[in-house]
């Protein structure tokens, strides 16, 4: 009964001293996974700025390369008539308003627009120049809404006659702001290299409502926390356009900033948030904490083990709950985490929306069937991904096909963080799949649009330039065969019958090209009456190439022999066709053009209705 008692009482002292020691033990616990998490956010602030600053560039550029897409749409096609050209800008959708002006900024077409800024010299003289460019600052429109503006010039000869004004009101780059995927209760704003601010997004006048009007006057009347920080040093980075980081203490409050540049005016992206966010201020472990620790050592197996059990629980606890408050930021997306040890593949949000499939976990090799979901020719993803895992770089982008619910495919831009360990070694790739395929719907739609001839829908003669630049460049041992072909009495056509019949004329042509010639072959419109095709050919010998030339050239007049009557007057047309080829006669598209050219004058000579390919003696007639 001694014993008993002893050993009892004994076990009622170790439980106390334990139950003591893992109460304790556990809250220095938290506070380490707390502080852990802290500095985890602290990292991840400085690489999600880099990706909000890449978002938000790309996002002006993009509106940039439209805008001159229809600037040299406007330039090649020779357009002067502001109607005409209106037909062409209307059909656009990035820009909320749409103006054409003179060369002294005075409205031609589109919305209201006062010039004022236009005249300013750093926007006039780079439109002189032949150059896009972006307002400085956000300008107030006729009808009160503020709007930044894009411009993009339109010359001939070497002079500006026009430029084409868009134009994205405020609350949209707001938009585009609060679409750069920023969580939590800080706030973007965009500043110049001087410090003036340009726009915020809608927490920005909230946040820093007691601002000053330019950021560097607001950080040097901060009180600035880092050691290697000061308003001055900062402006020096932005100089040097390099990224920055200043903790500061302003109007009672704790901040942290990162700043990051973009492209577009050298301006610089500027996400501010509350230090308390991310845990700055929370304590760290005290002297009493690491004596507690020891003595826990001392503790029951039992003990031990349920302590590791808990701080094990709450960290999965604190994972899965910053996965679910990104899922909630996320209304199209699918959020997904790969860990290498153990190998595993986890999926939250609605993956079978995507797919048709709840693929939930995957293990081991099982890992890999995800990319029997990606389309055949985004295959390389596997191998990108393999690189990224064994490279430096921590954040991960690109567009891929994945296979949907109705068997087809849709786009999707997958983006990831890796998490590397204290030793640099890579434990987890964290990301999401957004679908973007309407997106790439909008981007494609206005790519052909400035590819593609107007009346037609062939290749226009800019774009007909580059095809064949590079079927040359990448020809092998293949033959690149240019025809040149030209309607023979076409001017009839328009003037007996009529504009309508001659452009029926002229689509029809299209069509009998697209029947002759393959999917593949480059087929164009070089202005008028005269449409270009090129072809690439392997010819095991010069009889077999010029068959095939004779061949398709055929093709072509007994394609084009055609009648037009509008019921009193009957117009027969016929094409001639003029042939050159490299490398055997150049290997340019300049030298191939005359040359065909050449051959083409001379299938006109010779009565019209016929082909001829070009030859040396050519050149003496």
């Amino acid at each position: 009964m001694k014993k008993l008692f002893k050993i009892e009482w004994i076990s009622t002292v170790v439980l106390i001293i334990s139950v003591f020691v893992f109460g304790f033990t556990l809250k220095s616990g938290l506070l380490d996974v707390s502080h852990v998490r802290q500095n985890m956010a602290e990292r991840n602030l400085s690489k999600n700025s880099i990706v909000y600053g890449k978002y938000f560039d790309n996002q002006l550029s993009s509106r940039i390369e439209v805008l001159d897409n229809l600037a040299e749409t406007v330039s090649k096609n020779g357009l002067t008539d502001p109607k005409k050209i209106g037909e062409i800008l209307v059909a656009q959708k990035v820009f909320d308003r749409m103006t054409l002006v003179d060369a002294n900024g005075d409205r031609l077409w589109g919305d209201s627009y006062d010039g004022k800024e236009f005249t300013q010299p750093e926007i006039y003289n780079s439109l002189e120049q032949g150059n896009n460019t972006v307002g400085q600052q956000i300008q107030e429109g006729a009808d009160g809404k503020n709007e930044l503006r894009f411009y993009a010039p339109i010359r001939r000869n070497g002079k500006l006659v026009m430029a084409l004004v868009g134009s994205v009101l405020e609350r949209n780059i707001n938009v585009l702001l609060r679409q750069a995927d920023y969580v939590g209760d800080g706030c973007l704003c965009v500043i110049d290299n001087e410090g003036e601010y340009i726009i915020g997004d809608s927490n920005y006048d909230t946040m820093l409502a007691d601002k000053e009007s330019n950021h560097f006057y607001h950080i040097g009347n901060a009180n600035v926390t880092n050691d290697d920080m000061s308003s001055e040093i900062l402006q020096e980075k932005i100089q040097d356009r390099k990224v920055a980081t200043v903790d500061y203490k302003y109007a009672g409050n704790d901040y942290i900033a990162e700043y990051t540049p973009i492209t577009t005016n050298n301006w610089y992206l500027v996400a501010t948030i509350p230090a308390d966010q991310v845990g700055r201020n929370m304590p760290v472990l005290t002297s009493e904490t690491v004596i507690l620790g020891v003595v826990s050592l001392l503790a029951l197996i039992a003990t031990v083990i349920l302590l590791v059990l808990l701080i094990l629980k709450n960290l999965k606890l604190c994972a899965e709950n910053q996965r679910h408050t990104l899922l909630e930021q996320c209304d199209d997306c699918v959020i997904f985490q790969l860990t290498f040890k153990p190998h595993k593949l986890e999926f939250y949000g609605d993956v079978k929306r995507v797919t048709g499939t709840d693929l939930g976990v995957l293990s081991g090799e099982a890992v890999y069937d995800v990319y029997d979901w990606i389309h055949e020719d985004d295959a390389s993803l596997r191998g990108r991904l393999n690189a990224f895992w064994e490279g430096e770089e921590d954040i991960f982008s690109t567009e891929v096909r994945v296979r949907n619910i109705k068997e087809g495919y849709s786009w999707y831009r997958l983006t990831g963080a890796l998490e590397r360990g204290i030793a640099g070694n890579v434990k987890s790739f964290t990301g999401k799949l957004v679908n973007v395929d309407r997106e790439f719907s909008e981007e494609k739609e206005l790519i052909q649009r400035a590819e593609n001839d107007l009346l037609t829908g062939v290749l226009n003669k800019k774009t007909m330039e580059k095809r064949i630049a590079l079927m040359l460049k990448n020809r092998g041992s293949k033959y690149v065969i240019f025809y040149m072909v030209d309607l023979d009495n076409f001017k009839n056509v328009n003037d007996t019958l009529g504009h309508i019949y001659g452009d029926q004329a002229i689509v029809e042509t299209a069509q009998c090209l697209n029947k002759v010639f393959a999917n593949q072959d480059c087929i164009g419109r070089l202005g008028g009456d005269e449409f270009a095709v090129c072809v690439s050919y392997l010819a095991f010998d010069r009889q077999a190439l010029l068959d095939f030339i004779s061949k398709k050239a055929e093709e072509i007049c007994a394609a084009n022999r055609r009648t037009y009557s509008d019921g009193a007057s009957n117009v027969s047309i016929s094409s001639s066709v003029g042939v050159a080829y490299a490398p055997d006669m150049g290997e340019s598209f300049e030298v191939l053009y005359t040359k065909a050219d050449k051959a083409l004058y001379i299938s006109k000579e010779n009565g019209k209705n016929q082909y001829h390919i070009y030859t040396p003696e050519d050149e003496n007639k």
